[in-house]
């Protein structure tokens, strides 16, 4: 099947799921409430930057993750295929508003770049939320005392940096790459060569092996890190030393800091700090999804560091 039919394909899944339950009328109002981009609202035709095989790939995986919950919620086990997109959307308007929001984010794929970009292309800080604005207006500013931190920001791409904006950022995700001992600088150079369309892969900043830290992607943009969950999250790959996800002091306490840091200056409290586990159920980062007192500890570690920042007269909000 060419990547044509697929898309097509998917379009005729979602258009049948929404005859058949009329879910998608939720999620859209459920969108709309709470300040989402909605398709058609603006009267534009979204022209998202990630390649619509990406999109579709990205909301198939949303279906497969949330099947235990569709199952509880009607009963059925959801299938593979259009019977999955069909029970993923008659579920959506009985799970909670958050869960909603993902939903129809994954089965709607949208960009909102379209929605906050000036018409020559530039950003406008007005059209983000507003611990993202200062980022946008005043970036020198908003970076002030943060960890020195290596930019390195991969060229725009469909399959490492689509390029789609966020205008919000919900929580900070923690992953570990599956490379042992691989320095960040390679990672971040694999993020770069993914041009062949194999898979879609990135980051928006890796912390490696001595510590060091490399930025890949702005922080009001997308990354392809945690499925549905790029929208609206920063993530943070760290350098593991072996199979099993053990991360050296360095990688440590320099993710601590880093993590301490973007939460202070977005604002956000130590329930938006994340593992790639609570975010889609992946096993990442490894040795902490498999050992949650060390999870505990470190987001502990965290706010201690937070504390820290804030008593210095960072930005809190």
């Amino acid at each position: 099947m060419t990547r044509e039919e697929r898309v097509k394909q998917l379009h005729r899944h979602i258009a049948a799921a929404a005859v058949t339950a009329g879910a998608v009328v939720v999620l859209v109002a459920v969108a709309a409430v709470r300040g989402y981009p909605v398709p058609g609202a603006s009267g534009k035709t979204s022209t998202t930057s990630i390649s619509q095989e990406t999109a579709a790939e990205e909301s198939a995986n949303a279906a497969s993750q949330t099947d235990n919950q569709i199952s509880a919620l009607t009963g059925n086990t959801a299938s593979a295929g259009a019977s999955s997109t069909v029970s993923f959307d008659t579920a959506a308007a009985s799970v909670s508003e958050s869960k909603a929001d993902t939903i129809a984010n994954a089965v709607n794929p949208t960009t909102v770049q379209e929605e906050i970009k000036n018409t020559d292309g530039s950003l406008d800080p007005s059209n983000y939320e507003s611990h993202l604005a200062k980022a946008v207006s005043d970036p020198a500013d908003f970076w002030s005392g943060a960890p020195l931190i290596d930019v390195q920001m991969l060229d725009i791409n469909p399959y490492s940096r689509p390029g789609g904006q966020m205008y919000r950022v919900d929580d900070i995700v923690v992953h570990s790459t599956d490379s042992p001992n691989a320095p960040a600088q390679n990672i971040r150079d694999y993020f770069e060569s993914l041009t062949d369309g194999s898979r879609s892969a990135s980051s928006h900043f890796i912390v490696g092996l001595n510590g060091e830290i490399i930025q890949c992607i702005p922080i009001y943009e997308k990354s392809y890190a945690t499925k549905w969950r790029n929208y609206d999250t920063i993530s943070i790959e760290m350098c593991p030393t072996d199979s099993d996800g053990h991360i050296n002091d360095a990688t440590y306490q320099s993710t601590v800091q880093l993590v301490a840091w973007l939460q202070n200056a977005l604002g956000l409290s130590s329930s938006h700090v994340i593992r790639h586990y609570d975010a889609t159920g992946k096993i990442c980062p490894r040795y902490f999804a498999n050992n949650p007192d060390a999870w505990t500890q470190m987001v502990a570690d965290i706010g201690n560091e937070w504390n820290t920042i804030s008593a210095d007269g960072g930005r809190v909000s």
